[in-house]
């Protein structure tokens, strides 16, 4: 009870993750059975009540959400390749949970409450987290936005319902592209002239490379598993694993290090793919409204690389400081839930050397929920980098990360491996 406001938006809007493509706004009828309990529920019966008609409303308000007049089979609208594989014709009415309240009492403060935003109005301009150790899932209520975000990091198989590093309320997620340029995932291929096929468990301890197909290596894949390391020092500590085989993925992981700034983060990723490959990073995917497309604009300077992309009332910024070759944006077809065009912008890498060094990929990512042009302020929240071969807790490989407020980060990836919780 204590977390569940955490999930939403600041006007109510639930986040498309884990089943909520076709069930939708199922997770808000959790609010009107607090006040059915036994026990006092913790729940501020105002705030639960504006959540659960706000995520009501994120759908029932938009004309192409009906298909035949009933909810139709995606998220906002009928989208045939949103449908998840255990979705059926009667999957969207479970999205009625909600409506549960009309069983409270007139008296129930449920009803009776004034409406109020309970914790956003305390937050202004920062970010507040919520830490939930066992699921290994960091909420990100960001004030400056209205926004809120779900970090995962148990994950157990490739999947965008889950795999993606961040879930945004405002910024629905995209489905995987194997051309790269994926919407908030590290996207891999492999470049390795030896690496024959793409799931081969084998192949580097025996070299038997019978009935293999390169094919396989021609498209990106996303991780294959992520794990949760903890959370130290205000920094989210996670593992992408690119490829489970052999050894558990030992030469194909990226340790990910997360700094949650207002209306973003900060990635201090550290790469450990031991063979030729090619990486891309994408940002949250802007659906192209009525065919328009984004405005995206591209600059740099001596220290940073920056990327923008705008639609009406959203916005996304990439900035590359360190690990990355260059920035671009890609338009994705039959990917997003709002239109069946969208843009990524990503960034993108390419190592040839045979065995490729440990590298960090240091980079922000920032989002915005209005029209407003961005400041040089917003563009620039890192003041200064210092990228350590050895860490002070004598890791491999980290950083110390000053942002513009003068905020000190210190990202060492030690006991990375034996923190793992599954």
């Amino acid at each position: 009870m204590e977390s569940l406001t955490g999930f939403f938006g600041r006007d109510g809007y639930i986040n498309m993750w884990s089943r909520s493509i076709c069930y939708r706004t199922w997770v808000s009828g959790a609010f009107p059975v607090a006040f059915m309990l036994k026990d006092k529920t913790l729940l501020d019966p105002g705030l639960a009540r504006r959540l659960c008609s706000g995520s009501l409303l994120q759908f029932v308000t938009r004309e192409e959400f009906f298909d035949n007049e009933i909810p139709s089979l995606g998220f906002y609208g009928q989208k045939e390749y949103m449908v998840q594989n255990y979705s059926c014709s009667g999957s969207p009415f479970l999205m009625f949970l909600p409506f549960i309240c009309l069983a409270l009492p007139d008296d129930s403060p449920f009803w009776t409450a004034t409406e109020n935003e309970g914790f956003w109005e305390e937050l202004g301009s920062e970010t507040r987290e919520i830490v939930l150790e066992n699921p290994g899932l960091v909420l990100a209520n960001h004030g400056k936005t209205g926004t809120s975000e779900i970090i995962p990091g148990k994950v157990y198989y490739d999947d965008p319902n889950y795999s993606k590093l961040t879930y945004n309320t405002h910024f629905p997620w995209e489905d995987h592209n194997p051309a790269g340029g994926t919407s908030m995932e590290y996207s891999f291929r492999s470049l390795d002239p030896r690496d024959v096929r793409g799931d081969d468990v084998n192949f580097y301890l025996t070299g038997i490379a019978i009935g293999n197909s390169s094919d396989k290596n021609s498209v990106y894949t996303t991780s294959q598993n992520m794990n949760f390391n903890g959370v130290k020092n205000g920094i989210i500590y996670r593992q992408a694993i690119m490829r489970k085989p052999p050894n558990n993925g030992v030469g194909y992981i990226i340790d990910l290090a997360d700094i949650i700034i207002p209306g973003g983060v900060i990635r201090v990723d550290r790469s450990r793919l031991a063979f030729e490959y090619e990486l891309t990073l994408g940002h949250f995917g802007l659906p192209h409204i009525k065919g328009e497309k984004p405005v995206i604009n591209q600059f740099e300077d001596a220290e940073k690389k920056i990327i923008t992309a705008a639609i009406h009332g959203r916005q996304v910024a990439l900035i590359t400081y360190h690990g990355w070759d260059e920035l671009n944006s890609m338009t994705h077809t039959n990917r997003n839930a709002e239109a069946d065009e969208s843009t990524v912008i990503y960034a993108h890498k390419k190592r040839l050397e045979k065995n490729p060094a440990m590298e960090l990929m240091i980079s922000v990512m920032l989002h915005k929920t209005d029209d407003s042009a961005w400041t040089e302020e917003e563009l620039s929240p890192v003041k200064h980098i210092e990228i350590l071969d050895v860490t002070p807790a004598a890791s491999a490989l980290g950083a110390k990360i000053t942002l513009a407020n003068n905020k000190l980060y210190e990202v060492y990836f030690e006991e990375m491996d034996g923190n793992r919780r599954c």
